[in-house]
C-alpha cells in the first residue's frame, strides 16, 4: 500500500512538473517585465523659486562635448584654452549614471530625470521623459528665449516643443568636423544677435573620432584641440551675466567604446561660471545635479521630478 501511494505521488509529479516549473519561472516576470519595458512614473509638480533669492543670471549656455571624459576635458594638452578659463570658474567632478549612452546621459543632465531601464534600447530615438523640466519652463517664461543646436539627441527630446528652437547639425557618423563647425557658427550668431538667451550647444564630433580611432592617438587629440578653439570662441562672446556650463555626456575607453558602467566612461567633469558662482571652487556631483543649476540660475520653479541636488559648495550664497 505504501509503495502504491509513492508511485501514485510520483506519477502526479511527473505529469505536472513541466507546468509547475513554467509557472515558477514566469511568476517573477510579472514583476520584472513591466519594470524593464515600461517607463517609470515620475512625480508631478514644481517648487516655486524662493522669494528671498535674487535671480543671478539673465541667460544660460550649456555646452556638451560628446565623448570627452574628465581625463581629457581637464587636460591642458588636449584643451588648453578651456582649461585657462577654469581659473575664473568652478570645476565639478561629475559621475554619470551607469548607462553611458549619449541620449541617456544628455537626457539626465538636461532634465534631471533618472533613466528607465528601457531607455537603453531607445538611444537613437529617446523622447522627452514627460512632465516639466528647466528647459521647457524657461521656454514658457517671457524673460527667456530657448534654442538648441547639435545632434538628433536633443532633437528627439525637444523638437516637439514649439517654444524651443532646435537646429540639427548632425551630418552622419563619418562627419568629424563640419557638423561641429556649423554648430559653432549657429550658436555664435544666436549670441551675437541676442536672438536667444538660453542655449544648449551639443558637439558630437569627439564621439565620432573616438569610435573610429580611439582616444589615445593623434586623431582624437587633433579633434579636441580644434574643438577647444571653437568652444573658446563661444566663451569669449557670452555676456558676463550669463551662466555657462561646459561638460560632457560620457567618457570613452581607450579603444573608443562606451555604453557600459566602466569608470572611465562614467567620470566626466563640468566647468561652471557666471553670477553667483565661486571662482576656483570645486565639488563632486552626480550628472543629474547639473540640471538643478538651470532653474536656480534663471529664477525658475524647481521641477519635483528633477532628481538632483544643487551643488551649494560652488555658489556664493549665504548658508541660510
Amino acid at each position: 500500500s505504501e509503495t502504491s501511494n509513492v508511485n501514485q505521488v510520483g506519477g502526479i509529479v511527473r505529469k505536472y512538473w513541466v507546468p509547475v516549473i513554467l509557472i515558477l519561472l514566469l511568476l517573477p516576470s510579472f514583476y520584472t517585465a513591466p519594470h524593464i519595458i515600461m517607463k517609470s512614473e515620475n512625480p508631478n509638480g514644481e517648487i516655486e523659486y524662493p522669494s528671498i533669492l535674487d535671480v543671478k543670471s539673465s541667460g544660460l549656455v550649456l555646452i556638451i562635448l560628446d565623448g570627452v571624459g574628465e581625463n581629457y576635458l581637464l587636460n591642458d594638452d588636449y584643451m588648453p584654452e578651456l582649461n585657462s578659463y577654469r581659473k575664473d570658474s568652478a570645476t565639478l567632478q561629475v559621475r554619470t549614471g551607469p548607462l553611458t549612452l549619449s541620449a541617456t546621459c544628455v537626457s539626465e543632465l538636461m532634465t534631471g530625470v533618472p533613466n528607465s531601464p528601457i531607455d537603453g534600447l531607445r538611444n537613437f530615438n529617446l523622447n522627452h521623459p514627460g512632465g516639466v523640466d528647466p528647459w521647457t519652463l524657461a521656454s514658457k517664461d517671457d524673460r527667456y528665449s530657448v534654442a538648441m543646436v547639435g545632434s538628433y539627441v536633443m532633437g528627439n527630446m525637444y523638437n516637439k516643443f514649439d517654444d524651443i528652437n532646435f537646429v540639427n547639425t548632425f551630418q552622419g557618423h563619418s562627419d568629424y568636423y563640419e557638423g561641429d563647425e556649423e554648430t559653432t557658427e549657429i550658436a555664435t550668431n544666436w549670441i551675437s544677435d541676442m536672438e536667444h538667451n538660453v542655449l544648449a550647444v551639443h558637439y558630437s564630433g569627439p564621439d565620432k573620432v573616438g569610435h573610429n580611432w580611439g582616444v589615445t592617438g593623434p586623431d582624437y587629440k587633433k579633434k579636441l584641440l580644434d574643438l577647444d578653439k571653437q568652444v573658446s570662441s563661444l566663451l569669449d562672446i557670452i555676456p558676463e551675466n550669463w551662466t555657462v556650463i561646459v561638460t560632457a555626456d560620457h567618457g570613452m575607453t581607450e579603444i573608443g567604446s562606451h555604453g557600459s558602467a566602466e569608470d572611465v566612461t562614467r567620470d566626466v567633469a563640468a566647468i561652471v561660471s557666471g553670477p553667483g558662482i565661486l571662482k576656483d571652487s570645486t565639488d563632486s556631483v552626480n550628472q543629474r545635479d547639473l540640471a538643478s543649476l538651470v532653474p536656480l540660475s534663471l529664477g525658475l520653479p524647481f521641477p519635483i521630478q528633477l532628481h538632483g541636488r544643487i551643488p551649494l559648495d560652488i555658489l556664493n550664497y549665504s548658508p541660510s
